[in-house]
Formats: C-alpha cells, structure tokens, sequence
C-alpha cells in the first residue's frame, strides 16, 4: 500500500505515464555519461588490455570464490572495475576492435561461470539449503555480493557496451540483475528479509540498470518508485533516514558516514537523472532529503594539515562510520558526495536554497570545521551530541536501550566493543585520529569508563542494545548538556552515570555517583584521549621526559587541549609507539609504526575512596594560559545548596556573566528536586521529573531561552519552576515534551 501511495502521487505530479519510455532514454544517457565520466582513464584501460590472458582473466586479480572467498570487499569485483574501464574507453573510440575483442572475453568467462543455483544468492555455504560450499559458480557468501556488489558491475558494463552486445550477453545481464532485483522484497527461501535503508536503493539502482537493459518501462516506473518510498522518515530502530537528520542501520546504529553517506549518493544521481522528467520527487521526499543533508552536515569536518597530501578534504566525523573505521584513511576518504550534482539535482525544488547554504558552507574555509559552522546540537534519536566552535569539532557517542552500540560484520571491527561507551572525539586540525585504529588500545577509547581488560573483545561480542534509556541530551546555541547511564551490555560488571556539559572552547565531565563495579580486582579508567602523538607534553605544567609517566597530577597539556581536574587524579600518559596491524580488524593493509599520545585517569576502588572524579577540557587553549588558570574565569561548577536535597541528583554548569547573551546555565537532573544555584540571575530551578535544561540569555530582549529535553524519552510534560533574582514570584512552566518519532527532542520555551 505504501508504494501505491507513491505512484498515485507521483502520476498525478508528473503525468508521466505516456512518456516512461522518453524518460527511460533520458535516465540511460544520463547514467551512462556519469559513468563513462567516472571510468574513463586510457592509460589504465591500456594496461589491462595488454595484461589480460587469453582466457579473459587477470594474474593479479583474486577470483577465489565461494566459501574460501574474502567476505568484505570481494577482490573477486576487480574483474569488472576493469571491464567497466576498458568499456569506457572504447565507447569513445568503437573502431578499436582488439580492445572490444579484449573487452568480450573478460564478459565471457564471468558469464560462462556464473551460478545457476538461487540459494547462492543469499545461502551460500548454508548446510540447509542448495548452495553448500564447493558449488560451481562466481558467488560469495555475503549476500552483498550476489544482492548489490556484482550485479551493479555488471549492470555499468551493460549500459556502456549496450549497443555492441550480443543476445547471449544480453540475456547474460538481465540475468544477474533480475535476479537481484526479484528478491528486494525478500529471498522466498526465507534466508534475507526485506531490504531496506541505502540496501533499498542499492537494489533499486540494479531494477534501472535492468529496465534500461530490458527496455521495460514497467520496472522502471517500479524501481523509481521505491526510491521515493525510501526517501521518508523511519520510525524506531528501522533503518534510514531520522527526524533528528541522523541515518541509522544495522539495528539502530548511526551511519550517516557510510550506509547514510551511500543513501544520500544514491538518492541524489536519481534525482539528477530523472530532473526534469515524469519522475519528479513529491514534496515529503524533498523535505526528508534536506532533513539528512542538513543532519549530514554537523557530523562532517576538515582534514587540514599541510603536509598531508590528502588535505584539506571534508571526512566524516568517525563515530557515524561504525565498522568502516576499520579501514585505513587512505583506503576510504572524504565524504563521496558530489556537492555540484547536489545543487544540480535539487535545482528544481522549493527548498533549494537551503541546499545551496550548506553547500556553500563546505566549500567555504580552510580550517577544520567547513564553512565555520558554529554551535551544538544533540540528535535524540542516535544518542549524538556535537560541539563545534570556530577551530574546533567535539563529538559526543553515547547508546541507550533504543541503540546499539557498534558491530562487527565480515570481520570488520572485532574490537569495536567500547565505541559508544561516551566516547568523546576532539578534533582542531582533522588529523588527530588518521589511521590510529590500526595500531591504538581498544580498551582506552577517549572519553570512556570501562572495566579493563574483564569484557574479551572479539567479532562475535561486539553489538549489542544498551541496558538503561535514561541516556539524552539538549543543546542550544553554542552549549549543550548531555548525560549517559551505563551497564556493560555484556557482563554487567561495571556501571556509572555522567553529565557532559559543552560550552564555547569547552567540555565538562562531572559523575554523577560512585562507579559500580562487580570486579573489584580488574582496573578501572576513564580515558581523556588517544590520539596521534603532535608535540610535546606537558603535566603540572612540567614537560613529560620519557614516554611513560604515572603520577598524581591536577593537568595535562597536549597539543592545545588541556585536561583539568577539580581534585587531584592517578594519571597515566603514553606517547609510545605502536605498531599497526590493519589486517587484525578488518581488509586494509599495513604495519606501519605511530607515536600514540593517550591519557587515562586510574580510579580508586580502595574501601572508603571516592572513585569519581570531575574534569575540564580545554580546547585551542595556549600552554601559558592553561597553565596560568585553575579553569576559566567564565565557567564555574554548580553545585547544589539544598540542604534537603541530595547533591548527587544534579549536576550543573554556569557560563559567562549575567546579563549577557553569551550567558549560559547548563543542568543536568537525574530525579525530581530543586537545584539552589544563588547566581546574581537564577536563583533556584526545580522539577517534577528526571530532565535535562539548557538556559540560554538573550540580552537584546532581556529574556531567557530554555530548551527542555527528557534523556529516557518515556515523559510526555514536565512543571519546571525558577526562581529569577529579579523577582519575588516564581516562573512555573508546564512544557509538553515531543513524543513519538520526536521523543527525547528539545521543547523551547521563553520568560
């Protein structure tokens, strides 16, 4: 019924139905000369012409196929990466007949050996089914590989050699796209569900590519539709796209940097390729599409080091990456978005403007946040904060009982166990964590609290769902408050509870009660950071000698980020070098050797010892004034005056001067209570539930922003009452809170 929706809206929009087939021609041209834009190198084509056998093969390319066959990045696809080069070429240049005849028996001996069985599609070296391994035929045992990968070589070859193919070679093509194509909606042997997410799309594009092929209008008009049905808010953990502009897949993990950054790819060539014709996008999928760019946007930055060759270039932040920040820099860079195909493919629509804005930011700047986008914002429905100030981008991964919490998948990313466990990124040049995963501590993510060493990481216990909701966050202008309750998903062994307080050029990290552990014999840290080695380091305000301290210390200083601690802390600096093994966490290559500057806080878990501890991190801060303040004159920690009231209920920042617009009053409440502040502008803030409140002052209109978020995303209103200085009488706000697709999400109000 949903797709019958689509089509109904799209006929009437576009009244396409006596033009499928001009519009089929126009899609084929215009595919077809992105891909010849894309492929066309005569020196690579020559080089393959002149190496490949007489068979039709490659010495160099592994065709190991079946369950022997390397699951992630099946080398097996270079055969066609080849092909689609060589095809490329020619079609500029169709007298050259050795390269057709070179280009006909590479089709050849993949067509010659394709399978036969459908099992092999999705079941592949499945006892229980009819493709056990040793079946003949070029399959592998990830269904990606007969669902999406092949078929979408092959089908690129096709288009290019359409006219000069034969009718075997033809049926040959239709074959494997159909395939492919007959199972989007799920494999009637009942091993693969539905697809869905960027998956969707992936299998869509191949019904095109066999529409043009078969020259069937009636797939084609299929296929396009389910691209627009795609292109709409997901509920709950369902892949795709969020309201909050975050893309989730693979059981509710935010994704925007991989299967998001591919749906956003995808979405926007077929925007391209159907512009101007029948096919035009109704307005909820326009809106949805913004709603993902717009979200994509705060979760890029800037490489930006000038010795680097791969410099400056826009990247994703690596937590919306999941496992692929197991590969190598090199081997997976930059954001892959056309920005120019973008504006052209949204020329059209009525929210284009607002494309041309963010485009415009990431092609403006130098320094590492693109277009000097500048601000905070939590996306309540992946549990992600980001902080980014003028020369600076933090981020903040936490999981919930509606996330998970990180994967492995064709043994990419074993170890990724903690990737989620709060942890904080920091980055001022973009080069910070280049190529670290390869070589760094997988225990010692930045930012985490974790048991160490109690929870074996291996491939198969690395997802899992987080076993407390009360994990949230709000943010509002330049400032966000966020806070996480954790249990190890896995053993249970180790809890805790933190509020995370961002404001301009810093973040606060305050506990929230006393860490609760079950194995008091096993090491417990939080980690600060772990991150490339850039320069020297300083503790107390002493250069660090050697490569490894351990000392009790109020400060450290690297790289113009400065950690301070309101007590005194047992902590431990490494710059050591660590030798890569990229092969360990998933398909790069390489042993190379990097200098690993990481620094963590050893609790106390001794009878009687306070093992929680408060922090400050300084960002773009110059050693001499690091050093020269405890913590920022315009900062200080809130803590509660209520006698009645349990301090450990609620944490609280203040920021800047009363009166002034850059005034900011962060609170973090893990129950119902009053908060006694006595600042010169607030006096008192309660409620009637757990909730999180950002205050923000506007000094123009002399009023108060208040951005209200509830972390469990279970409370439909909360009473808020404050007291201001100014006044004898109380402010009693009754805020309803967003619900449903939007629980969790910010309500605003004004006094």
């Amino acid at each position: 019924m949903k797709c019958f929706l689509v089509f109904l809206t799209l006929s009437i929009a576009g009244s396409f139905a006596d033009d499928l087939q001009n519009d089929l021609e126009v899609i084929y041209e215009r595919r077809l000369q992105e891909l010849l834009s894309d492929n066309y190198n005569p020196p690579l084509a020559a080089q393959w012409r002149n190496q490949i056998t007489k068979d039709g093969t490659w010495n160099d390319v592994d065709y190991t196929s079946g369950c022997p066959a390397r699951r992630a990045t099946w080398p097996a696809q270079q055969h066609w990466h080849r092909v689609i080069t060589m095809a490329s070429v020619w079609y500029y240049n169709r007298n050259d007949r050795l390269l057709l005849n070179k280009i006909n028996l590479a089709l050849i001996w993949w067509f010659d050996r394709d399978f036969t069985e459908p099992d092999c599609i999705n079941a592949g070296g499945q006892d229980r089914h009819n493709c056990p391994c040793g079946t003949p035929g070029m399959w592998n045992t990830n269904w990606y590989g007969q669902m999406i990968l092949i078929p979408g070589l092959v089908g690129n070859a096709c288009l290019i050699m359409r006219t000069r193919l034969t009718d075997s070679q033809i049926e040959s093509c239709r074959t494997i796209l159909d395939r492919a194509y007959a199972r989007i909606d799920g494999d009637p042997n009942g091993s693969m569900g539905p697809m869905t997410g960027a998956n969707m799309l992936d299998v869509s594009s191949r019904g095109i590519n066999l529409a043009i092929i078969a020259n069937d209008t009636a797939i084609l008009y299929d296929a396009i539709s389910r691209y627009f049905n795609e292109c709409q808010y997901s509920p709950g953990t369902y892949d795709g796209v969020k309201v909050d502009g975050s893309f989730m897949q693979h059981d509710a993990q935010i994704y925007n940097g991989n299967y998001g950054a591919d749906f956003m790819r995808t979405m926007m060539l077929m925007f391209y390729q159907t512009k101007n014709t029948s096919f035009y996008p109704p307005q909820s999928v326009q809106e949805v599409y913004l709603t993902v760019i717009n979200g994509s946007e705060w979760f890029m930055y800037r490489k930006n080091k000038e010795d680097d060759p791969l410099s400056p270039l826009v990247s994703w932040q690596y937590s919306v990456m999941g496992r692929m920040i197991s590969h190598r820099y090199s081997d997976w860079n930059g954001i892959r978005l056309n920005l120019d195909t973008l504006l052209s493919a949204t020329e059209t629509w009525e929210n284009h403007e607002k494309f041309q804005e963010i485009v415009g930011r990431l092609n403006s700047g130098s320094n590492v946040n693109p277009g000097g986008l500048i601000g905070t914002r939590f996306f309540p429905v992946s549990d992600y904060m980001v902080h980014r100030g003028l020369n600076y981008v933090v981020t903040l991964k936490m999981f919930s009982t509606r996330t998970t919490n990180s994967e492995c998948n064709n043994d990419q990313n074993p170890f990724g166990f903690h990737l989620s466990d709060g942890v904080i990124y920091t980055y001022k040049n973009g080069h910070e964590y280049t190529d670290i995963y390869g070589a760094w501590n997988w225990y010692l993510t930045p930012g985490s609290t974790v048991d160490y060493g109690v929870n074996p990481l291996a491939c198969n216990r690395v997802q899992f769902k987080g076993k407390e909701s009360f994990v949230g966050g709000v943010a509002q202008g330049h400032a966000g408050v966020a806070v996480m309750n954790y249990t190890n998903p896995m053993s249970g062994s180790l809890g805790w509870l933190k509020s995370y307080f961002f404001l301009p050029n810093t973040y606060v990290v305050q506990y929230i009660g006393d860490i609760r552990s079950t194995s008091p014999t096993s090491p417990i840290y939080t980690t600060l950071d772990q991150r490339q080695l850039s320069g020297p380091v300083y503790i107390d305000g002493v250069l660090m000698n050697g490569t490894r301290v351990n000392t009790i210390a109020r400060k450290v200083w690297h790289d113009r980020v400065g950690y301070e601690f309101v007590q005194p802390v047992n902590l431990t600096v490494d710059t050591s070098e660590h030798q890569a093994n990229w092969p360990a966490i998933g398909i790069s290559l390489g042993n190379e050797t990097h200098s690993i500057f990481v620094a963590y806080v050893v609790h106390d878990l001794g009878p009687g010892s306070e093992n929680r501890f408060d922090y400050f991190a300084h960002i773009d801060i110059e050693l001499e004034t690091f050093n020269n303040e405890f913590s920022s004159v315009r900062l200080r920690l809130e803590r509660n005056l209520t006698e009645s009231v349990d301090e450990t209920v609620v944490r609280g920042v203040a920021y800047g001067e009363p009166g002034e617009s850059g005034r900011y009053i962060s609170l973090a409440f893990v129950t119902a209570g009053e908060f006694l502040i006595q600042q010169s502008d607030i006096a008192a803030v309660a409620t009637d539930a757990p909730i999180l409140l950002q205050f923000q002052y506007v000094s123009n209109d002399q009023r108060w922003k208040l951005a209200v978020a509830d972390p469990s995303h279970k409370l439909n209103s909360v009473q808020i009452t404050v007291n201001l200085t100014s006044s004898s009488d109380p402010i009693v706000l009754n805020v309803d809170l967003p619900s449903g697709n939007w629980a969790g999400g910010a309500a605003t109000v004004e006094f």
